[in-house]
This record gives C-alpha cells, structure tokens and sequence, in this order.
C-alpha cells in the first residue's frame, strides 16, 4: 500500500507540473478570500436597507459563517482523503458561487443567513483539499515555496476584494448598472455580491486544468478514521498544560485580530464620514503591502530567534503588547491619517503572531501526529477567533453603549480586554514550555544512563 501511494504521488508529479498545482490552488485560495474580506465593505448597507442591528449583521456574515466554516473542516477532511479532489472541489466551487448570488437577492435576515452558511460549509473544503494536492502532487523539497505561494491568497484576496471592491462599489453607487435588467432594481450591495458570484465561475474553468485523481487512490487516513482520533486524544493528555495554553493563546489572539479588523471599515466609515469605495481602496491595499510585508518579515524573524535560541514566545508577547495597544487606540484617535497610519501597524505586527503558535505547535508535536494535531489546533481558532470576534464586538455596540460612536467605543473595549487575555496564556505557555524543556532535559538523561549500563 505504502509503495503504491509513493508512487501515484511520484505519477501525478510527474503528469502536471507542480507550478501549476500551486497556481490553481492559489488562485482558488483567493477567490475564497474575497468573498470573505467584501463583507466588511457591504456591512453599513446591508444593515440599512434590511433594517438590522450590529448584532444581527455580525451573526449573519460572520459568526455563523466562521462556525459553518471550522465544523465543517473536519468532515471535509474525510471526504477530500476518499473521493477525487477536483470533483471536490469544483462542486463546492460551484456551490459558493451559486450563492453568492443567492446572497444578491436575499430580502431579509434568515435568507441572508442561510446563504451565508451554505457559502462557509462550500469554502470549508478549500483549506484540506490544498494539503492534501501539494503533499500528493508537489514534491517535497518544494512543499515551502508551495505553501508560501498558497498562502499569498488570504492577502491577495483581500487586496482585490476591499479595494477592488472598493472601486466597484463607487462604480454601482454612480449608476453604471441603472439600465442593466435585473442589476437596476438591485441595492449596491446586492449587486456586489451577484458580480462577486458571477467573477467566480471562471475559476471553475481553471480547475479542469487539474489532472485527475488516479484510480484506486484512498487517502492513508481513511484505513482507519479512529487511529487518527485516539493518537490527537492521547497526545493532548500527554502534554495536556501546553496545548491548552497553545490553543487558548492562538484562539485569543484570533479573537482580537479578526474581531477588529471586521469592522474597522465600518468603524472608519461612522466616525470619520469616510465613503465606503474609499475605505475599501485604501484597507485593501494595506493588507497587501503591510500584511505580506508583515507575514514575511515575521517569518525572517521567528528563524532568526530560532537559529539564535531566543524565546519566540517572550517575541510573540511583545507583539501582542504593541497590537492590543494599537487596537485599543486606533478607535479613539480624531484623525483619519493618524488612524490609518496604526491600522497599517497592526497588520505589520500581527503578521507573525499566527506563525509562532505554528511553529511551536511543530516544536512539540511528533511529525507524522501534525497533520491530525493541526485540526484539533485550528478548530477551535476557527470557531472562537473568527465567529465570536465580530460578533462579540457587535454586541458589546449594541449593549453598551449608543450614538454614533457606539462602535468605535466597543471596539477599543474588545481590544483592551482580549489584549490582556492573550497576554494571559501567553505567561501560561511560557510555564508549560519551560516544563517541556526540563522534561526533555530529564529523559535525555535517563537514555545516556541507560546505554552507559548497557
């Protein structure tokens, strides 16, 4: 069995180029990513012409969304290791766009949400089916430069969708579809979301450049779907203190990152008048000079500590310090200039946070147990981080406080709070690790004293 798979992997490489194996994955990364990065942009208007609340808006697009997402990651997972991968993931392609255009013609709350979550559970598919391609059909001494590729598309994304979006919105709002059948009775938003679906369906053309599966393929995971759950579930009680640690400080730290930055668009808008096209442009091209720029000198950093044997923990702490204080800030401050100038520091600071706790989960985790340990890691980040953040700060606006300024005062609220928190299981993942290392230290010394008996 062990040879057989070595060698459709071998065949598959051989069949297709990787570098087109990257590109088509990257390409799908990105489209799921602009579909999630325009909400933020559509968020006041959506409100408006549905007559919802903070609250509503953020459980509609957001939480829900996010929940859809993470629980729906793991049965994904089994399906990509047992059908063939570009079936996959050209009906869940296919899925989202398709509703993505349900979302253009949805009238009220349920509908919109309904659509939302069908949109999450499709795009759950992308994440697992892009690990298991590249371990498949890339070799392995270009796995860092394919997933470095693959992981441009959140911010790529992002750039095209908010300032992209941008651009288009302002294009719609000027009447550029007020003689379009069906597009001229249409909100903007509504529009939006029925160009952002209809954009999409090209890359399902892309996708058939994909070679298919090979016959008789069956992912090493599915022989035994219990193994995987008892080796995650024994691993955990081994070393029960760190992943609990590790867990909750990624899962705060998402909670912070993501429940801001959802509604920084918004925020600017209420508070400084500024016109959504324009907000757009500009947070759009920040995450992609900032954001990449962040991600990438993060990534220099955390292998220079590493070669230098200095704690990445004590740096994820200081960086945790600088951003819960930017975040805390930036709703507070009266210029727009000032307040864009801290937002493009945060994504600079916030780029290497979610690598560390990657990097520490490998440090500890045995290699063949990551790619199980990993969903066990990303779950709950997924489920906390990206579906309580956003809503958590539409609540704290709704409840208290009012005004124009309700929002801005949440915001800076959520930051301080979650700040603290981080900072929190950051001190207890500091313990856990210093136990790690005297554990290590106790059973390297025990095996040199049992071969000096032997």
């Amino acid at each position: 069995m062990k040879v057989g798979a070595e060698t459709n992997a071998t065949a598959s490489v051989r069949g297709q180029g990787p570098n087109l194996v990257i590109f088509i994955l990257f390409v799908v990364s990105t489209f799921a990513w602009i579909d999630r990065s325009l909400v933020p942009l559509l968020i006041e208007p959506i409100k408006k012409d549905l007559g919802l609340t903070d609250t509503q808006v953020s459980l509609a697009t957001g939480f829900f969304f996010s929940l859809a997402y993470s629980m729906m990651n793991v049965p994904a997972g089994l399906v990509i290791d047992r059908v063939n991968r570009r079936k996959v993931l050209a009906i869940t392609s296919g899925a989202w766009s398709a509703l993505l255009l349900v979302c253009g013609f949805t009238t009220g709350f349920w509908s919109l949400l309904v659509a939302r979550i069908g949109i999450g559970s499709a795009e759950a598919f992308v994440t697992p089916a892009t690990f298991s391609l590249v371990a498949d059909r890339v070799p392995k001494q270009k796995h860092g430069w394919a997933f470095s590729v693959i992981g441009m598309g959140p911010f790529v994304g992002g750039a095209i969708a908010l300032s992209g979006g941008g651009a288009l919105l302002g294009w719609v709002r000027r009447g550029r579809f007020a003689h379009t059948p069906v597009l001229r009775d249409l909100a903007d938003w509504q529009v939006m979301f029925i160009l952002s679906g209809l954009l999409t369906l090209p890359m399902l053309l892309l996708l058939l450049l994909l070679r298919p599966d090979p016959k008789g393929r069956r992912g090493a995971a599915s022989s035994d779907p219990g193994l995987g759950v008892s080796a995650v579930v024994q691993m955990l009680q081994r070393r029960p203190g760190f992943y609990a640690s590790l867990i909750l400080y990624a899962s705060c730290m998402a909670l912070l990152i993501l429940g801001i930055t959802s509604w920084t668009p918004t925020m600017m808008a209420r508070k400084f008048g500024l016109a959504l096209d324009v907000i757009g442009i500009v947070y759009g091209l920040q995450g992609l000079v900032f954001g990449v720029g962040g991600m990438l000198a993060g990534g220099l950093v955390i292998d220079l500590f590493t070669r230098r044997g200095l704690s990445i923990v004590h740096l994820a702490a200081g960086l945790v310090l600088i951003l819960a204080c930017l975040y805390t800030a930036v709703p507070l401050v009266t210029n727009a200039t000032l307040a864009w100038t801290m937002i493009g520091l945060g994504a600079v600071v916030a780029g290497p946070l979610l690598p560390i706790g990657s990097v520490l989960l490998a440090r500890v985790t045995p290699p063949e147990l990551m790619g199980r340990m990993s969903v066990a890691y990303y779950l709950p980040l997924g489920v906390i981080g990206g579906a309580l953040g956003p809503t958590l700060v539409a609540i704290l606006s709704d409840t208290m406080f009012s005004g124009p300024l309700a929002l801005a005062h949440a915001m800076s609220v959520f930051a301080l709070v979650t700040g603290v928190g981080t900072m929190v299981f950051l001190l207890c993942l500091m313990a856990a690790l210093r136990r790690h290392g005297r554990e290590e230290v106790a059973a390297s010394a025990q095996d040199v004293a049992a071969t000096l008996l032997v």
